[in-house]
């Protein structure tokens, strides 16, 4: 996505709350630096939970929080919330993870204005901090420098429009674009022992689950396992052997883009009983071997 497009959508995604709205949009007209990527209502997971950082800044591994009058009698659950938040970017090798607070129910605008302005010096403060001079990375350059570490990780921020993409920038395919039905489970190139899978997410419609394709596939909350079935077949539990699937999922992400994501891979540990609509059906069960996957050089 173009920068202009990218900002012009995070920067709109607060517009139903009016103190995030106005602040967010403050820090991000002053710090005035078209080089820093703020993600607005980024998804963290903190084991079975997850979370929304009101505006997140990657690049220097900072989060700004808006509390507005619905925190002022949440305050311990906030402590919570923030501890668990901090220890989930540890787990993402974010050691230097920081979390800026600002509180708008019981301040004037002044007051918000000198948290405004705190919190653009800290960002430009960690700016200088950086080894390299801040830069916007595209997604050519993503896609270079996870090559040059030859890993792709769950942590990486990179989503991949079509499964083409996909195989050609990081497995070197070499296949051609185009149109029409393709295969989801694609044997691996270099590895015999692996396909790649690009798995479709079950989605929901007024809170009713629906299958994409004819097909469920529910990642599990903490992201360590997926089950999966036909809707219309009933299948009957029987043999079956460890496959090991490098996995994309497709989702729709903060922006409202539909793309593929590597969220692992995966091996089939047998079968598994769930419910769909009522009724109970078996499902291939799979579980997360790593969380990184090496790619060719």
């Amino acid at each position: 996505m173009e920068r202009k497009e990218y900002l012009f959508k995070t920067l709109s995604r607060t517009k139903r709350k009016d103190d995030e709205n106005y602040v967010l949009n403050a820090i991000w007209n002053k710090a005035n630096n078209l080089e820093l990527m703020p993600v607005t209502q980024q998804y963290v997971r903190c084991g079975s939970r997850w979370y929304l950082i009101d505006m997140f800044f990657p690049q220097i591994n900072l989060g700004i929080e808006v509390y507005e009058a619905g925190h002022n009698n949440s305050v311990q659950a906030d402590l919570i919330r923030s501890d668990e938040i901090v220890s989930a970017m540890i787990y993402d090798n974010r050691t230097d993870y920081d979390e800026i607070v600002i509180y708008t129910s019981e301040n004037d605008i002044n007051n918000i204005h000198d948290q405004i302005n705190a919190s653009v010096n800290k960002i430009n403060e960690k700016i200088k901090t950086l080894v390299q001079p801040l830069h916007w990375n595209t997604h050519e350059e993503f896609i270079s420098i996870v090559r040059n570490k030859g890993i792709l990780s769950v942590f990486d921020n990179i989503t991949f429009s079509t499964i083409t993409q996909v195989l050609n920038e990081l497995f070197d395919y070499g296949r051609k674009g185009g149109k029409g039905p393709t295969k989801v489970l694609i044997p691996h190139k270099f590895n015999k022992d692996y396909s790649v899978w690009f798995a479709r997410r079950n989605i929901f419609i007024n809170d009713i689950e629906c299958a994409v394709s004819g097909w469920i596939n529910r990642l599990s909350l903490d992201g360590r396992e997926i089950i999966e079935f036909e809707v219309d077949k009933k299948e009957s539990a029987g043999d079956w052997f460890p496959e090991k699937r490098i996995t994309f999922l497709k989702y729709k992400n903060n922006l409202g883009e539909n793309g593929y994501k590597f969220v692992g891979i995966f091996v089939r540990d047998g079968w598994t009983s769930t419910t769909y609509r009522g009724d109970i059906v078996n499902a291939r069960k799979y579980t997360l071997m790593h969380d990184c996957v090496d790619l060719p050089k």
